[in-house]
């Protein structure tokens, strides 16, 4: 079933220096706008195997990345800001309805067959899928500048029924 679309956006990750060793790090810029109100987090996950994740499908169907039968080992493996080990990284949006704000992502490096995925989560107490975003890397992750990877972010009219968290 295809949800009637409220917004899309592009993202764009373009990689910069490293936070730590064997790491590399993806900036995120993108407009927040009033059909963002009912968001209140951003879930960022890669899966390996780009040329399986079909992006278009997933922006296309609202269903959680979890329950799109990927296999568990298939996501990347991220270290979160007291360095454990997490399948996903979340950001809360930007509070102001206009501009813009900048994340910080830290990916392995010497990866290049991956796809990002971002996920818009609904304020409620059980978060929703509000929309989801897809994007594929086209190069090997280096620890200084990488190339920019856009991602459209689709939202819908009316969030999945899922909890998106891992």
């Amino acid at each position: 079933m295809k949800a009637p679309l409220a917004a899309t956006f592009l993202l764009t990750f373009a990689a910069c220096g490293p936070q730590a060793p064997g790491a590399a790090t993806f900036s995120i810029d993108w407009y927040a706008s009033a059909a963002l109100a009912d968001v209140i987090t951003f879930q960022i996950s890669a899966l390996t195997n780009k040329n399986s994740v079909d992006c278009f499908m997933l922006t296309s169907t609202p269903a959680c990345i979890k329950e799109h039968g990927f296999a568990a080992n298939r996501f990347v493996t991220f270290k979160d800001r007291n360095n454990r080990d997490v399948k996903t990284l979340s950001f809360g949006k930007a509070v102001s309805a206009q501009g813009t704000q900048q994340l910080t992502v830290p990916l392995p490096v010497n990866t290049d067959d991956f796809a990002l995925i971002v996920e818009a989560l609904t304020a409620d107490a059980t978060p929703k899928l509000a929309g989801i975003g897809c994007g594929y890397v086209n190069q090997a992750v280096t620890t200084g500048m990488n190339e920019a990877v856009p991602v459209k972010l689709t939202i819908w009219k009316t969030p999945a029924n899922c909890d998106p968290r891992f």
